[in-house]
């Protein structure tokens, strides 16, 4: 039975059971109170609506005027030093000042009822008198309100203020205090994920999960945040993008990440996301998802892209052909290249942008558009090209590592051997392995990925050690990362589910991560990239380039992360 309130001084509010609070109409108005109080922080206290339920209050207002908020949650508990509820009415009433003729009016009983009531609460608290026990029900934070169920004392401003209030009665505490009830613990924040069923797509949703529960282990290690817990809770999509977001947003989730979906579905759950308003994450680089966005606010305001479009990947594919020409003794010959991408990224901005950074190198430039739904990616039409042409470069697109190694595995048989550069696919985690010999030599890119230093060796080392395999460079440590920025951001606010201002914190915020500099700025919210965006390494994610070398993921660039050089 747990619930949530959230009211703002603009007069907007959002529930996640409207239905609850119109059958607790009384819980609305002491939010409703509490935000008109501009000297209250946090208030806590017990609610009994009837003898057998018994829940758990937490008030949390913060700001003034119209950027005031104030979050109220209900959270199923247990009765404090098991009270019954009459005996809780009767030390609430102690802990705020009233006499035992007053509580005996107030509970329509005679005094010597209220004085038994009084005898078996000295006993549950192990204490020798009444002000003792106001003393440790103050402390605790563990009155009963509305006191009891008087309109009279309910209507007294220092009632809502109960810890003020109740120092009428509020001596020194026993020498020896009885133990303490624990408060119910709140409810965990939880982070929602979803993924592709698809066979193909099976290590990267296996890196996404492992890795977001591992931050979440070691956060919850460290006593969570703000004294909550993380959890969380993985949908699976099979065929329906939008039944999967809905079981997420059935179970108030506080975050959303994706793992890699086709464009389709993920534009639907951007777009059936926007009344929920919950932040999003994904690291899909298609063009079209970042234009599908401008042209929805509410959408662009709640989604979160981590990863660059794919017009990144064009121009980090000709710098490194320059860095690898003018570096080592590799010859291009006839200085052909291909580049083959998925029929989805087939968008005359893509090809524009290869054509023209092709012809200021030099380079002669073809682009093939290949339907990755086939299960051969239809790679024997293309590999009879690139042999027939004398094509001396391939680019492969982000294509997913099924399609990839299918690809390598053909071309090897082809008697051409180009260079093979890859984006993205060989980021998942236990990729070499899976991969063993047909990745020998292979170039490959990825806009934001694990670095060569402690953090994400300590990393690795953790996730190893975890799920007893590597964890890659890409997929498993960035969503490592969100995890951690995610917590990083609710440590600043009120609670994690104003969206609003979780929205707000993660437009601002800069986080280091193992994959590097997390900063969401401008109008697309996307993470910078260098050199792209800026050229401040230190407030960006370099556009890692790596090759595999005897068996082992080098990173060959960009000279200031690198631990090695090309070898044609």
């Amino acid at each position: 039975m747990y619930h949530r309130l959230l009211l703002r001084g603009n007069g907007s509010k959002h529930c996640d059971d409207v239905g609850f609070f119109d059958q607790h109409p009384l819980l609305a108005v002491q939010a409703e109170r509490a935000l008109n109080l501009p000297t209250l922080n946090t208030l806590r206290y017990f609610y009994r609506p009837n003898s057998t339920v018994i829940l758990y209050i937490e008030i949390n207002r913060m700001g003034t005027g119209k950027e005031a908020t104030c979050t109220l949650e209900v959270i199923p508990s247990e009765s404090p030093w098991n009270l019954t509820r009459r005996e809780h009415e009767v030390l609430s009433g102690l802990a705020v000042g009233l006499t035992n003729a007053e509580i005996s009016s107030l509970m329509f009983c005679s005094r010597s009822t209220v004085a038994t009531h009084i005898e078996k609460i000295l006993v549950k608290l192990k204490v020798s008198n009444r002000s003792a026990a106001a003393s440790i029900a103050v402390s605790m934070e563990a009155l009963l309100a509305p006191l009891l169920d008087s309109e009279t004392v309910q209507a007294s401003p220092q009632l809502w203020m109960l810890l003020d209030h109740a120092g009428n009665a509020s001596p020194a505490a026993p020498t020896r205090p009885p133990r303490l009830p624990l408060h119910p613990q709140k409810r965990a924040i939880l982070i929602g994920s979803l993924y592709s069923t698809s066979v193909t797509r099976r290590w990267e949703a296996r890196g996404l999960v492992q890795a977001s529960r591992l931050a979440i282990a070691q956060i919850n290690a460290r006593g969570g945040v703000n004294g909550r817990p993380l959890a969380h809770l993985v949908v699976p999509i099979d065929s329906n993008g939008q039944a999967a977001l809905t079981e997420l947003h059935s179970k108030n989730v506080d975050a959303i990440t994706l793992g890699n979906l086709d464009e389709d579905t993920a534009r639907l759950i951007f777009n059936a996301n926007r009344d929920y308003g919950a932040p999003l994450f994904h690291t899909m680089v298609a063009p079209s998802l970042t234009d599908s966005l401008r042209s929805s606010d509410a959408a662009r305001d709640q989604v979160f892209s981590v990863a660059a479009s794919e017009h990144a990947y064009i121009s980090g594919f000709f710098r490194t052909l320059n860095m690898i020409e003018s570096s080592t003794p590799w010859n291009p010959g006839q200085r052909k290249v291909l580049l083959i991408l998925r029929k989805g990224e087939k968008t005359g901005a893509v090809a524009a942008q290869a054509f023209d950074l092709g012809e200021r190198g030099n380079w002669e430039i073809d682009i093939a558009f290949v339907d990755d739904q086939e299960a051969n990616a239809g790679w024997s039409e293309a590999i009879r090209g690139i042999a027939r042409e004398g094509v001396e470069v391939v680019l492969l697109g982000t294509f997913i590592e099924g399609h990839l190694l299918a690809f390598l595995r053909e071309i090897q048989t082809s008697g051409h051997s180009p260079l093979i550069y890859s984006v993205w696919a060989p980021s998942a985690p236990g990729f070499l392995k899976r991969a063993g010999r047909l990745a020998e030599g292979l170039v490959w890119a990825t806009v934001i990925g694990g670095y060569a230093n402690d953090s994400f060796r300590e990393f690795s080392q953790n996730y190893s050690a975890s799920f007893g395999e590597d964890a890659g460079s890409g997929t498993a440590p960035i969503h490592f990362d969100l995890v951690n920025l995610l917590a990083a951001s609710w440590s600043q606010i009120n609670v994690p589910w104003d969206f609003a201002a979780s929205a707000s914190i993660l437009s601002t915020i800069s986080y280091r991560g193992v994959t590097g500099q997390y900063r969401f700025r401008g109008p697309q919210q996307h993470e910078r990239k260098y050199v792209d965006n800026p050229l401040d390494a230190s407030s960006s994610h370099f556009h890692l380039v790596h090759q595999i070398q005897n068996g082992v993921d080098r990173v060959i660039s960009p000279s200031a992360v690198a631990n090695a050089a090309f070898r044609p």
